[in-house]
């Protein structure tokens, strides 16, 4: 799926960062790329802060599973 097009993902989640989380365990946890958290949230490079609030948008087949 290309940036910017129509991607197979459902409606916004919040995200809470925690205290030694970083954008690629985000990006691993919720199995999104980086790139997408990035451009998602705004965010120019990969400092996080903990309490800081990201968008994620999750896959579709993965909440089809839950």
């Amino acid at each position: 799926v290309a940036l910017g097009a129509e991607p197979p993902f459902t409606e916004p989640h919040r995200h809470v960062v925690q205290a030694g989380e970083s954008l690629w365990s985000i990006a691993q946890r919720y199995g999104v790329r980086m790139a997408e958290l990035r451009a998602w949230n705004g965010l120019a490079g990969a400092v996080l802060r903990p309490d800081q609030e990201l968008v994620v948008y999750l896959p579709k087949d993965l909440t089809a599973a839950q």
